[in-house]
């Protein structure tokens, strides 16, 4: 879903999407005049989450999910997500999403995101007869949805969610995803989505989220080890010896043993 228009960065230094060239896409998809189905399958993530909003209906699998993981990158949704899922599911469930970064199945949120959920056997056939089924259904365009909420009620909400946004993922992006999905309320829906571009801007540009970012790909290629193709196949580990049983040797068995691999921890004495 994201691959339309999002190209995947594959280090710090690549080149993200532009959120601008976002909006305009997803601006035309929200003026077709016919019905335009999301059949998620899988992860909607960041980019995906983001074209799933506009749509006139989605369909998705009962083990699909949604999620806006950008706040992990010192983000924020920058193609309309601060002001379209607040509109779609409620501020305070998009208020976690947005603040937990976490992918969410239908029954990790208390509001549905999509608007049926189907064991699907084969995704575009059951996606092409839901399409039938709401090919009569008015457009739905989330932008025509006014939000109406006080700014004591607004503030409640936020702390909330505040609590389940991690230390780490930095202080910048967690307060500006607050002000963003404020202006769903305060601010005509164009205006809010413009400062929502230059919010995104300013965090990519500074060094909470340049750190952040850098982590997410050296963490990532620390699990590779160079010169090894792809397509080698590890061997199977039947049994690990430990020598030494102290206190640091004592937790590498207790770990191998808890992954199910059997071990035998020797004493340093019992090699002599």
């Amino acid at each position: 879903m994201a691959a339309c228009f999002a190209p995947v960065p594959t280090s710090p230094n690549s080149t993200w999407w532009a959120p601008s060239d976002a909006h305009e896409l997803i601006a035309v998809v929200e003026a077709l005049p016919k019905p335009v189905i999301a059949a998620i399958h899988g992860a909607a993530l960041g980019a995906g989450s983001n074209w799933h909003s506009p749509v006139i209906s989605a369909f998705a699998t009962a083990t699909a999910r949604l999620g806006t993981p950008e706040i992990k990158l010192g983000l924020i949704p920058g193609a309309g997500g601060t002001q379209r899922l607040p509109r779609l599911i409620g501020v305070e469930e998009a208020l976690k999403m947005i603040l937990g970064g976490e992918a969410y199945r239908r029954r990790d949120s208390a509001a549905d995101w999509a608007d049926r959920f189907y064991r699907a056997c084969d995704l575009l056939a059951d996606a092409a007869a839901f399409a039938r089924h709401v090919q009569t259904r008015p457009p739905r365009r989330l932008r025509d949805i006014r939000m109406r909420h006080g700014t004591g009620e607004f503030d409640a909400m936020a702390r909330a969610a505040h609590g389940i946004a991690r230390p780490a993922l930095g202080h910048r992006a967690t307060a500006a995803a607050i002000d963003a999905v404020r202006l769903s309320f305060e601010m005509p829906f164009d205006a809010a989505l413009q400062r929502e571009r230059i919010l995104f801007d300013d965090l990519l540009a500074g060094d909470e989220s340049k750190a952040l970012r850098h982590l997410f790909f050296a963490e990532r290629e620390a699990a590779r080890v160079p010169g090894i193709p792809a397509d080698i196949v590890p061997t199977e580990i039947k049994l690990v010896a430990i020598i030494g049983a102290g206190a640091m040797g004592a937790r590498i068995a207790l770990c191998f043993a808890r992954a199910g691999i059997p071990v035998r921890l020797i004493d340093n004495d019992a090699v002599h």
